[in-house]
């Protein structure tokens, strides 16, 4: 338990029951230790049965330790599909608006939540395998806003032992097994190597969050101050100096983290650097906003996106119905490939979920299938003689940010199926 986070044991806590292990533990160390607590618990109907009987084991734990006991359904599913997000992202938000409710509705101090070590060091391991900056290297934070994880700084081994010291019953996710996730690969196969070289290892990778965290704070007082001298804005205009800019070390990951507010990934701002020194005119864009290189200034502005709809694909997903239908498959090896452009087969290695469902934008590139060198989608539909009316109509199917397939018509060669190929994912579009 973190002692310095803690509230004075006068404060009432809205605890964050899911009825598994770690918020079962979480909920009797602050009774024993005097708070009153408020349980809350989401019943998100994505397990079937497991789901009503978390609910019900979660009510009989209230009832056990005698506090008030607040419940939620939530139709996760088509709250998912209303806003255009992930199961998870629907999810997320969701259970934390509802506790916002609860903190005013109850007069609650904080939201506990029972995060601790090994989460934290699964997150810095999912976030480095999906490729981030330093601030996805950070964890989980201990505090945020009205939220406190007391058991951060506790070890999962930590949490058995209480658990069976204390004799405490709890629930079990038959999906925590399921090696299909990321999070759940990473914890079963990844980490114990890890722990076999380094018994300490979990404690280290904590020592080393707590560094990382401290680095942040300097690079972050950096860029902000940079950013109070190199960009100036004027009606709705920011301006940035291209040769102060130059003049920076490491330039290239300074204007990422000045053109990051803006929706700018990582390949359009490289594709910005290449052409820092180039005719004057030139454009880039993101999802919200345009940067236009204008001499010596990049000069960025908010755009009318006329369209910007985007669907979030799980790993979980086999059928996804709206706005288009496609169907996922993931099998071993190389199945029969059938040379149809409504199928993609691709290696299942190199995807990294959730994929992104979206329509084509201005900038856009890849490597069509069968080259090895980059081209702007636009120069691939004159080249295919698309039409202006028909590619306002493609989709474009991205992973991290990188296009992996213009649906129905090309896939990405860095994406193909080769003699390496484990396993294949074959998506089918049925127009």
């Amino acid at each position: 338990m973190q002692e310095q986070l803690m509230p004075s044991t006068g404060t009432k806590l809205l605890v964050a029951v899911s009825g598994g292990i770690d918020s079962v533990v979480l909920l009797d160390v602050l009774v024993h230790l005097g708070y009153k607590c408020v349980v809350a618990h989401c019943n998100f109907h994505l397990r079937g049965t497991e789901s009503d009987e978390d609910m019900a084991f979660v009510t009989e734990l209230a009832a056990h330790y005698q506090v008030p006991l607040q419940t939620i359904n939530f139709d996760t599913t088509q709250i998912a599909q209303e806003r255009k997000i992930s199961i998870e992202m629907a999810a997320r938000e969701l259970r934390y608006d509802w506790f916002k409710e609860l903190l005013k509705s109850e007069q609650c101090g904080a939201v506990a939540i029972a995060h601790h070590a090994n989460d934290a060091v699964e997150t810095f391991f999912v976030n480095l395998v999906r490729g981030t900056g330093i601030r996805g290297l950070l964890g989980i934070q201990a505090t945020n806003e009205h939220i406190i994880r007391p058991l951060l700084h506790c070890k999962r081994s930590q949490i058995e032992t209480y658990a069976r010291e204390h004799g405490l019953n709890f629930r079990t996710d038959s999906t925590n097994s399921d090696t299909i996730y990321v999070r759940n690969k990473i914890r079963h196969q990844i980490i114990p190597p890890l722990q076999e070289i380094n018994p300490s290892f979990t404690e280290t990778m904590r020592r080393n969050i707590e560094h990382l965290n401290d680095v942040s704070e300097i690079y972050t007082y950096f860029i902000d101050d940079l950013r109070t001298k190199l960009c100036q804005e004027e009606k709705g205009i920011t301006r940035i100096s291209i040769s102060k800019l130059q003049a920076l070390p490491a330039f290239g990951t300074i204007l990422f983290e000045l053109l990051q507010p803006y929706r700018f990934n990582s390949a359009t701002v490289n594709d910005i650097m290449q052409n820092l020194d180039g005719l004057s005119g030139k454009e880039f864009y993101s999802t919200t906003h345009r940067v236009v290189i204008n001499r010596d200034t990049l000069e960025i502005e908010a755009i009318t996106v006329i369209d910007n709809e985007f669907y979030t694909i799980d790993s979980d997903c086999r059928l996804l119905s709206h706005p288009i239908e496609l169907t996922f498959e993931r099998v071993d090896g190389i199945p029969e490939i059938k040379k149809e452009k409504q199928c993609a087969y691709l290696d299942a290695d190199k995807v990294v979920f959730p994929l992104v469902l979206r329509h084509w934008q201005q900038g856009d590139s890849f490597v069509p299938f069968g080259m090895t060198q980059t081209k702007k989608v636009s120069d691939f539909f004159i080249d295919e003689k698309i039409s202006r009316l028909m590619k306002d109509k493609l989709w474009i199917l991205t992973s991290q940010n990188e296009l992996v397939w213009i649906v129905g018509q090309r896939i990405d060669n860095r994406f193909r199926v080769s003699n390496e190929t484990k396993s294949t994912l074959i998506i089918n579009y049925k127009e």
